[in-house]
């Protein structure tokens, strides 16, 4: 009698489970996964590359280290340095500036942290210029205007006492803004501003703006 012998592939492992698949087999079709895995690896890796790069383009600015009240003549006491992310578009100073700020006058309050730019000082010789005063006044919303009033600004000062037309004291001359800032207690949208002007027209100027009868006119020398 003549027996035949089945073909491999037909062939079946004692416990009747299908041949197994050469390791060849295997490994060809694990391949594809190892190179994602890869590539995932390295699309990591210059993540991470490229984000070190963007934190490590940091430079120090100068920043008050404390509050600086407006006319205090700044120390090196009052300043430190931090690291922040540069943009060419601000104006801040760095370590080599610091001969700018040192010796001169805050123009108006510097809260602690602020990074310090040249518009913020003056010089301690230009403070207060001979023949000239500081005056200040609180004034409410339709006083002055809403924005874009800053230090430095030229404004035209207006007495709105109901008698001053009469008295020809409407026009109270300009003034330079010296600072400009929120009342002490903080409360509305009323403002403390501190004007710089000729000393002759301290008084009248003074008793206007005690009596909320100031108004200020952004002009346009501002």
């Amino acid at each position: 009698m003549t027996t035949t012998t089945p073909p491999r592939s037909a062939q079946r492992s004692p416990s009747g489970s299908p041949p197994s698949l050469p390791l060849g087999s295997t490994r060809r079709r694990q391949m594809p996964w190892i190179a994602a895995g890869v590539v995932l690896v390295v699309l990591t890796t210059l993540g991470f590359v490229f984000v070190g790069q963007s934190l490590s383009q940091r430079s120090p600015v100068i920043v008050a280290a404390g509050p600086i009240e407006a006319g205090q003549e700044i120390s090196r006491a009052d300043l430190r340095y931090v690291d922040v992310a540069t943009d060419p578009g601000l104006s801040t100073l760095g370590p080599s500036e610091e001969a700018l700020v040192i010796g001169s006058v805050a123009r108006g309050p510097v809260p602690e942290g602020t990074p310090l730019t040249a518009d913020m000082v003056v010089e301690a010789s230009a403070l207060v210029p001979e023949g000239e005063a500081i005056v200040g006044a609180v004034l409410e919303p339709g006083r002055y205007p809403v924005s874009g009033l800053r230090a430095g600004d030229v404004v035209r000062l207006v007495n709105t006492a109901p008698d001053a037309d009469v008295l020809g004291s409407a026009d109270l001359g300009s003034a330079i803004v010296w600072s400009i800032e929120p009342t002490p207690d903080g409360v509305g949208a009323d403002r403390f501003v501190s004007l710089r002007i000729d000393e002759a027209a301290a008084a009248p100027i003074g008793r206007a703006g005690a009596a909320g009868e100031l108004l200020l006119v952004l002009t346009g020398n501002g």
